[in-house]
């Protein structure tokens, strides 16, 4: 039997993050999670936003988005811009997640 090693292809130790002001925000990017949530994220619902958010940030990760006192549109564009950077479609600026090559 042939085995092929790619550990170190693959990135068990980083998180995709998001800077809002001084604050960073850790991403959860386990594949369980991005699997869990882009069907909701598609045809987002407003009943949908706080189990995406359960999903896409740890309670502690939430604590620091919500001591941010966002409005409602900033809000989704940090759950937007979440989901951007586990899928690996970040914005100008930001890293991109890793892609196969």
């Amino acid at each position: 039997m042939r085995v092929i090693d790619i550990t170190e292809k693959l990135n068990f130790e980083e998180k995709p993050k998001l800077k809002i002001k001084d604050t960073v925000i850790e991403v959860n990017n386990e594949a369980a999670t991005v699997l869990k949530i882009i069907p909701k994220v598609e045809d987002m619902k407003t009943d949908d936003i706080e189990d995406i958010c359960s999903c896409l940030f740890e309670p502690s990760e939430m604590e620091k988005l919500n001591a941010l006192h966002l409005d409602f549109v900033d809000y989704m564009t940090v759950i937007k811009n979440a989901v951007k950077a586990i899928v690996g479609t970040a914005d100008e600026g930001e890293t991109k997640a890793h892609t196969l090559t």
